[in-house]
């Protein structure tokens, strides 16, 4: 990593942490609403958003679900920010998309 202030290393860490509780939340919306979708007709109850997001930690934990890590070096750690970010808000919107695609065909 490239040598940066302690004031822009502090403020990545704050926003790092911001994004994280940000997909967390994200993640469990979409999971609610692809369980109503496709779990529900089955004669499942409903899931709430926070036993979304602890099924779904819960399911990351269990399955040891991890990213590839990339030869990231050279990389500052603003630019670590920027394609994790992109990643947070396309993954959940992508899934979300395909399932109302599917959804939309039952």
């Amino acid at each position: 990593m490239k040598s940066e202030s302690g004031f822009a290393i502090l403020t990545g860490l704050v926003y790092a942490a911001m994004l994280m509780v940000f997909a967390t939340i994200v993640r469990g919306v979409v999971l609610t609403i692809l369980w109503r979708w496709f779990m529900m007709p089955f004669g499942l109850p409903a899931l709430g958003i926070a036993w979304a997001i602890g099924v779904g930690m819960t399911l990351n934990y269990l399955l040891g679900i991890e990213t590839k890590e990339a030869d990231n070096k050279d990389k500052s750690f603003g630019d670590l920010l920027i394609p994790a970010t992109v990643k947070v808000i396309m993954t959940p919107a992508m899934v979300l998309l395909l399932g109302w695609l599917i959804h939309s065909y039952m």
